[in-house]
């Protein structure tokens, strides 16, 4: 039997469509599947996974083991945030922290803008900014465009490519 992260392995069960990141079963897995059907399901999480032989696997990093030969070392991140978006040009090798960074704003956010918030004692909006488990306080400003703009800014300086401002 061929190991469960081998190419082959896969490619004996699956088609993938690297334009729209969707994959079909070439043969049924189980009864009442059939070839050609969508494989795979949406988790809580919002992954897309699928269940072969006892085992779940999240597509994404399928897809990047049908397109690289290799099984991610580490872990995948959506470039564009979509977790079920699982063509190859959404997905690129990150570790732990800079797939944190490629996080929209908070649910609990009261602002709209990541980083950005109403301070009550001093009557200004404030910027900060995590990496690492640390926290650093960008500063207080009149108007929540400056705090906005202060936070853009330090996000890609301190992120990169892997910045994510966008509410």
């Amino acid at each position: 039997m061929k190991h469960c992260t081998d190419k082959d392995y896969f490619e004996e069960w699956l088609d993938y469509d690297r334009e729209t990141g969707e994959f079909t079963w070439k043969k049924p897995p189980a009864k009442g599947v059939k070839a050609g059907e969508t494989a795979g399901w949406c988790n809580k999480q919002g992954y897309r996974v699928l269940g072969l032989k006892n085992k779940d696997f999240r597509l994404h990093r399928i897809a990047w083991l049908l397109e690289h030969g290799e099984w991610p070392n580490g872990e995948l991140d959506h470039i564009n945030r979509i977790k079920g978006d699982n063509r190859i040009e959404n997905l690129r090798l990150a570790t732990g922290s800079q797939n944190s960074m490629n996080r929209s704003k908070r649910n609990d956010n009261t602002s709209g803008y990541k980083g950005v918030s109403w301070h009550r004692n001093r009557n200004k909006w404030q910027a900060l900014i995590g990496k690492n488990n640390k926290l650093k306080h960008l500063g207080y400003f009149e108007t929540m465009e400056d705090a906005v703009n202060a936070y853009t800014r330090a996000s890609a300086a301190m992120f990169g490519e892997y910045c994510c401002n966008e509410a």
